[in-house]
Formats: C-alpha cells, sequence, structure tokens
C-alpha cells in the first residue's frame, strides 16, 4: 500500500490539497495530510492514455518483437503514460501478422500498460497516404480483419480507414460486431461519405487535418465532416508542427474538450537524438525533433505526451481539467475503459502521474506500481 501526501489531486469533480493512498487500485483520497511520501505540493493526475503511438527511443511496434514493445512501454512511462494502444503502419500482411502476433502475448514489465492495437492502415487512401507505404495499401478487407483480429489475441481496438474505399462500410460494421472503434483517417472523401460513414458507426478522426481532405466551400470533406459531426472524438497532435493554434482553437471551439483527444504520434525517433529513422520501410529525416519523409511530408512525430499537455495548456490557455479531460478521461471512455482508469476515484486502477506546474513528469505509478521516477 502507498500514500502520498503534499499533492494538488484532481478528480473529475474537484481539486483539492491532500492525500490519496492506493495498491493497484485507489483505496483512499483526502483532503488531509495521510502522511507516507511527500509529493512537495506538486498535481497528481490520471495516467495519460495515447492511443496512437508508433514507438519511442528507437523501437517500433512494427519491429514485431516484446523486447521493442518493453522498450515503447518503459519510453511512455516517462512521459506520464499509463495505457496506450500499439500503432501499426501499412505493410505486408505478413508483416503486420508479425506485429499482431507479437502485441497478443506482451505483458509489459517495467512500463506503461499495452491495452491493444490501433491499426492503422492498410486500408487507407492512396492520395492520403502521408508517410504509408502507397505499395502496400488495400481495399477494406472484412475477412482479413476478423483474421488479424483473432492472431491479435482479440486486442485491436482501432481501426484508421478510408471510408470512400470499395467495401468500407462492411469493414464499418464488422468493427462494430467485433467492438472496434472504426476511425477516419488517411481519406480522400467527401464530407457526404463521412456522414453516411458516421452514420454507420465511425467514432473518430485520427489525427485531425492531417491525410485528410481539406475543407472547401463547395465540399466540406473529411475536416468539415469531422468539425461538424457531434459525437466523435478528433484526435490531436499538439506539437505546434502538425497543427496551428488557429486550427486547435477551430477544433475545440467546433469539437468542444469533451470530443479531442491528445495523441502523439509519435515514432522510433521520439526521445532519441536528429537523425535517420526508419518507419514502415521509408528512410525518415529528423531534423530539429521534426520527421519528414524524402518527399517533406510529416513522418509521424517526436511529441511526448507531456510536452503535448504543455503546449496546448500555454498556447490555447486552457484550464487543467481540460487538459486531463483529452489526455486521460476522453480516451478511456472512447476505448470503452472508464470504469477503470482515466479519472482518479476510489477504486479504479491507480495509473497516476505525478507533475510540476509545466507538466514534467516528477513519477508514473502504472496499477499502483512506480514505475518511473525523476532522477534528482
Amino acid at each position: 500500500m502507498t500514500t502520498l501526501s503534499n499533492v494538488y489531486i484532481h478528480t473529475d469533480e474537484e481539486t483539492f490539497y491532500g492525500s490519496i493512498t492506493f495498491d493497484k487500485t485507489i483505496q483512499s483520497i483526502s483532503k488531509a495530510q495521510e502522511g507516507g511520501m511527500d509529493g512537495r505540493g506538486m498535481h497528481l493526475i490520471p495516467g495519460f492514455v495515447d492511443q496512437h503511438v508508433h514507438g519511442a527511443m528507437n523501437a517500433d511496434t512494427m519491429d514485431a518483437t516484446h523486447e521493442a514493445l518493453e522498450t515503447i512501454s518503459v519510453a511512455l512511462a516517462q512521459e506520464g503514460v499509463t495505457s496506450f494502444l500499439a500503432t501499426t503502419m501499412t505493410e505486408s500482411k505478413e508483416k503486420i501478422e508479425l506485429a499482431l502476433q507479437s502485441i497478443a502475448t506482451f505483458k509489459s514489465i517495467n512500463g506503461a500498460t499495452c491495452v491493444g492495437v490501433h491499426l492503422e492502415g492498410p486500408f487507407l487512401s492512396p492520395q492520403m497516404a502521408g508517410a504509408q507505404d502507397r505499395e502496400k495499401l488495400r481495399a477494406p478487407d472484412v475477412d482479413l480483419l476478423e483474421s488479424w483480429m483473432k492472431i491479435s489475441g482479440g486486442k485491436i481496438k482501432i481501426v484508421t480507414l478510408a471510408p470512400e474505399l470499395p467495401h468500407a462500410k462492411a469493414l464499418i460494421q464488422s468493427c462494430m460486431k467485433q467492438g472496434i472503434v472504426p476511425a477516419i483517417g488517411h481519406s480522400d472523401a467527401t464530407d457526404e461519405i463521412c456522414f453516411d460513414a458516421i452514420q454507420d458507426g465511425v467514432k473518430g478522426f485520427s489525427h485531425a487535418y492531417n491525410a485528410m481532405r481539406p475543407f472547401r466551400h463547395r465540399d466540406a470533406g473529411v475536416v468539415g465532416a469531422m468539425l461538424l459531426s457531434e459525437n466523435t472524438y478528433a484526435e490531436l497532435i499538439a506539437d505546434g508542427v502538425h497543427v496551428s493554434k488557429t486550427a486547435m482553437q477551430l477544433l475545440l471551439k467546433n469539437k468542444g474538450v469533451d470530443h479531442v483527444i491528445l495523441v502523439s504520434d509519435a515514432m522510433r525517433a521520439k526521445s532519441m537524438p536528429d537523425g535517420m529513422y526508419d518507419l514502415g520501410g521509408t528512410s525518415i529525416h529528423v531534423e530539429n525533433h521534426i520527421a519528414r519523409t524524402p518527399a517533406g511530408a510529416l513522418a509521424g512525430s517526436t511529441l511526448t505526451m507531456s510536452q503535448a499537455c504543455h503546449n496546448i495548456q500555454t498556447l490555447l490557455n486552457l484550464s487543467w481539467d481540460d487538459v486531463i479531460k483529452m489526455t486521460s478521461h476522453n480516451p478511456a471512455k472512447n476505448l470503452r475503459m472508464e470504469e477503470t482508469t482515466g479519472t482518479i476515484a476510489i477504486g479504479k486502477n491507480a495509473d497516476l502521474v505525478l507533475v510540476d506546474s509545466e507538466f514534467h513528469v516528477e513519477m508514473t505509478f502504472v496499477q499502483g506500481r512506480k514505475v518511473f521516477e525523476k532522477s534528482r
């Protein structure tokens, strides 16, 4: 049992100065000081849930090894992530299956919990491929998805797809039957196609504005459908490179903080020096921590979730509650995990992060186990 005192505790109902006691789950929360570890007046918030991350520390989901996944898990814990979806890339059927097999049997030893798979590709538009390999894209295939779901041990949680492709409607319906969240991304669809897909069950939009048919006055495109759909989530990469401040403001004004999810979309160069890195078989040049393909397209990010929190709070003058919703509660709800994580409440998993006023991470607890402490 661990007690942490002298902290500002951010629950979903209020923020107060007090203490918290937990083992694997949260046992008590008090406005009194109960001794134990000294939180030094820092902020205790729910652990971040990153539903879209490819890699970190020179490891990638597509490496298809437990060693790579553990490296990612440990790196993510250092930035306050307690749960994540290992995100795949468009690759050959065989390589995707190897990655899914690895995730199916993986359990982190010293890092964040891998709660499933975000399948990003290969059911994407060649017109909006971005850093995905156009040669390996394929039309939506229900039988293939069902096979992959079995290979992953039922761990596919999100599928990013282009709804304008043949058989996309059937794939969305299959996702719904299997408990998978279908999301629109890497898509050149019209707004009408997107709205039809939402009626069929689409619940989200992957990396807002990026690799999407843009807004035009005679066709609002994917961007328009994202901004106007009330009950869908939009992922946001808040690194100041992928999306401008004004575009962030527009997204939040239309979607509200209850329907925006901060993600890193980070690749293996996260927490690494600038240089050349592989992403889905493509050589990526990272300069000033910005990752680009040889053609100059953005290729994921090197963003940490703690940086994303600081960036968006500073740029848009958001409250702590707003940031916590976008990094913890909203993704947990999107992944149907809100009963166990995403907020600080008695009985929930002790997935907790201690941060300073600028979101620098001091400690990370995953189900009550301290997996990271900042060295002094």
